[in-house]
């Protein structure tokens, strides 16, 4: 990671070579902020796809467990990255009371699809000792322990950055390193200014740009058109009938 390198320093590095290309525009802090976050949120979901690594993982302790009739949830404490067979979720796990010794068991995914399969498998039986969990928006299912009383589960969870400027403080450091960063700088600024050059394309829409910068070009224009016409309408003129 590159140590100390904060979202001030990235996002006023951005800003200051966007405004000197495009002096006139209305960019701010903010739009600048969202957009470093924005591509961060991407680089890290990439970096998690090619590495299994723990540098995006975030610990949840003493996450509280709540019933929906008799099934067993969670909310989730944080929003994290949506990844195949549920990879957002590195681990959720318990303390069992029901040993001599605590010992921690942890939860295997599984979908509500496959969930119903599992009961009618010996070997795969949610029970307390082998426990699951499925996801749905935002909570996360338990399965075999209905018959304990779960209060809290510990949760380790790869979440993701907040984009919101009224969350994301500019003196927090980015977590990302130099390679990282310098992709991060190279995205950003493209988009910042296929964003900027967009209202100035939009304003000679359907404009004539040969007229651009000469008003005199339309007269003569006009004078050139009429004096093309001008034979052919001759030529109706004296055609017998």
């Amino acid at each position: 990671m590159a140590v100390g390198t904060t979202y001030r320093y990235v996002v006023f590095d951005i800003l200051k070579s966007l405004k000197s290309t495009f002096p006139d525009s209305e960019i701010t802090q903010n739009h600048v902020l969202y957009w470093v976050v924005t591509v961060a949120n991407l680089m890290r979901k990439r970096h998690l796809k090619k590495n299994d690594t723990g540098a995006y993982l975030t610990d949840f302790d003493n996450v509280p467990v709540l019933k929906d009739g008799i099934r067993h949830y969670v909310e989730l404490p944080s929003a994290i990255y949506d990844r195949d067979f549920e990879k957002g979720v590195k681990y959720i796990t318990y303390q069992r009371a029901d040993v001599v010794a605590f010992t921690h068991t942890f939860f295997q995914p599984t979908t509500p699809s496959e969930a119903f399969r599992l009961y009618y498998s010996n070997y795969e039986t949610p029970t307390p000792s082998n426990p699951y969990f499925y996801r749905v928006d935002k909570r996360i299912y338990f399965l075999g322990v209905e018959s304990i009383a779960l209060t809290k589960v510990e949760m380790g969870l790869y979440t993701a950055l907040d984009p919101r400027a009224s969350v994301t403080s500019l003196d927090a450091e980015i977590g990302l390193n130099e390679d990282q960063l310098h992709q991060l700088r190279i995205e950003v600024l493209n988009m910042g200014r296929y964003v900027l050059m967009i209202p100035s394309e939009r304003d000679m829409e359907g404009a004539d740009t040969r007229l651009q910068g000469n008003p005199n070009r339309l007269r003569s224009t006009i004078t050139s058109n009429n004096q093309n016409q001008a034979p052919q309408e001759e030529q109706e003129e004296v055609t017998p009938e």
